[in-house]
């Protein structure tokens, strides 16, 4: 059966070895001539799988993950087939394969059953509770925290304990109780930088962290775990997963920081690096595509992206939404982001708050966008420092302007632009501007005015973008349209402009509408100015 036993034992050693200090690409050679010789035991072949996995040859770790489930089942290491089920589940969930994922799940809860107490049970318990948080029961996330912290000092094991800690400062950021949450979560990494965590599960750690500090807009302690997480994965001479989900948060901060070309490039290098391993950040790298084209006014590559999102089950809001009111189509705007407004954990809804209230201004509808405001302060006060800060500003002073108190809203959009600008967002910060300078000149204050207006012209000039004029599309205003405009600039909203021209609410919204669509802009305030810049009034 073994003709070169010799030959066979070196190549399983270089193997071993290679595994050792991280080298799985040399891991995975070894091992691979060596299974060609003979059936490679259980843990040489958990070897084989693990180094096709930190490779991303994401087929072939399913069909060796299986077979190694098989060899610990055949040995009766039931405890070790039960682990191999529960990871071979989890590789198959985040591929986008659910129904088979859940199947190994329950497999290795089956196994654990019988089984004396162990380590592997906290890993049961942990992935029990991260679909909890994922479905939103808040009772079973906590009893599971409970549950694994409890396990994780009766075995005396560090990534039990990080992974109890995770837990409870997710589900805690998630229910907006962020400083409690980031100091357990900064807690939980300290194993993890200390080097007593598993590779697997301190990369889940990195990764999950990095995820957390998206959602609630902390681009600051963002940027810190990208440079950790970067540094981390530096360690391995191969990390294709870990690489290409930091690769996606690297991809958020550079649209963020309008960094697009280099964004573009990124995401593109997600797509075919984890098209088979992740499907979530795959679907994440195409909805940040789609932020940069619409932010550059390429609004069919926009909607191209926000497709291929959604197909592959990302949500591609609030984007989606503003892409509709890019084009002219504020009701449908309203529609699109109502329906996200309700979707998702809480972190899902803050995202969309600042939008929402953009788009139901320029939808005509003040009251949805003043308490639209005044959530979005109030979420902006559970994360101080977070991009809610300025979108919180950003969202008074749109609504005071739209309500006809610009003096009102001059000092919230002077601090949108400063909280912008402080965190590294050029193109927030620019738009902010761009609505000041109507502020400005709406409340008689003619050189702020045009010195907000320089600023924001100079602003999207550094960004790439095209001056406003330049990218109206033609078309001029009607006279009722113009009618409609000049009661706007007044500060009317759509209910005053219907009683004064004997209109229906309805037929006011639907010339504004008209009005962005010929000017090239989303909001009330952006028309005025931009019709004040063309002296159409």
């Amino acid at each position: 059966m073994d003709d070169v036993p010799a030959e066979e034992h070196a190549l399983l050693e270089a193997g071993r070895a290679a595994a050792a200090r991280l080298d799985w690409a040399g891991a995975h050679r070894h091992l691979s001539r060596a299974a060609d010789h003979r059936a490679l035991r259980a843990d040489d072949l958990l070897l084989l799988s693990d180094a096709a996995w930190w490779l991303g040859r994401m087929a072939e770790t399913m069909a060796l993950s299986e077979r190694v489930h098989r060899l610990y089942v055949e040995e009766g290491r039931l405890d070790r087939a039960a682990l191999c089920a529960l990871t071979t589940g989890e590789l198959w969930l985040i591929s986008g394969e659910v129904p088979v994922g859940l199947g190994w799940i329950a497999r290795a809860r089956r196994l654990l059953a019988d089984l004396p107490e162990g380590e592997v049970h906290g890993y049961l318990v942990f992935t029990d509770g991260q679909m909890a948080l994922e479905a939103g029961d808040d009772d079973a996330v906590t009893a599971a925290t409970h549950r694994l912290a409890d396990l994780a000092r009766r075995q005396a094991s560090p990534t039990l304990e990080a992974l109890s800690l995770l837990l409870a400062g997710t589900q805690a950021v998630r229910a907006g109780r962020t400083t409690e949450g980031f100091a357990l979560l900064d807690e939980a990494m300290l194993p993890v930088l200390a080097g007593q965590v598993e590779d697997g599960f301190a990369g889940n750690l990195y990764c999950q962290v990095m995820s957390l500090c998206a959602e609630v807009g902390d681009v600051r302690r963002m940027r810190t775990w990208l440079r950790a997480t970067e540094k981390w994965c530096a360690r391995f001479s191969d990390a294709v997963m870990f690489v290409g989900v930091c690769r996606m948060h690297r991809v958020q901060l550079l649209v963020l920081d309008a960094a697009w070309d280099e964004a573009a490039r990124e995401a593109g290098l997600v797509q075919r690096e984890l098209a088979a391993m992740n499907v979530v950040a795959v679907a994440e790298a195409h909805y940040q595509l789609g932020e940069l084209h619409r932010r550059r006014g390429l609004l069919d590559d926009a909607a191209r992206e926000y497709d291929a999102a959604r197909a592959m089950g990302h949500p591609a809001q609030p984007g989606a939404a503003l892409l509709r009111l890019a084009e002219g189509h504020p009701e449908d705007a309203w529609s699109a982001i109502a329906g996200a407004l309700e979707a998702g954990p809480p972190p899902t809804r803050w995202h969309c708050l600042g939008p929402a209230v953009e788009i139901a201004l320029a939808a005509g509808r003040l009251t949805a966008a003043t308490a639209l405001a005044d959530e979005l302060a109030a979420v902006a006060e559970r994360t101080p420092g977070s991009l809610f800060r300025g979108a919180a500003q950003e969202s008074r002073g749109r609504v005071d302007l739209a309500l006809g108190h610009p003096a009102a809203a001059v000092g919230p959009l002077r601090e949108a632009v400063r909280a912008y600008s402080g965190l590294g967002a050029p193109h927030e910060a620019a738009q902010a501007q761009a609505v000041l300078a109507s502020a400005c000149a709406a409340a008689g204050l003619p050189t702020d005015a045009e010195a907000a207006a320089s600023a924001a012209a100079e602003a999207r000039r550094r960004l790439g973008l095209l001056p406003a004029r330049h990218r109206t599309p033609s078309g001029t205003l009607t006279a009722r349209e113009r009618e409609v405009l000049r009661l706007v600039a007044d500060g009317a909203s759509n209910h005053d402009v219907a009683e004064q021209l004997t209109l229906s609410a309805k037929t006011v919204g639907r010339h504004l509408a008209n009005i962005y669509a010929k000017l090239g802009v989303t909001s009330r305030t952006a028309a005025v100015a931009r019709a004040r810049e063309q002296r159409l009034i």
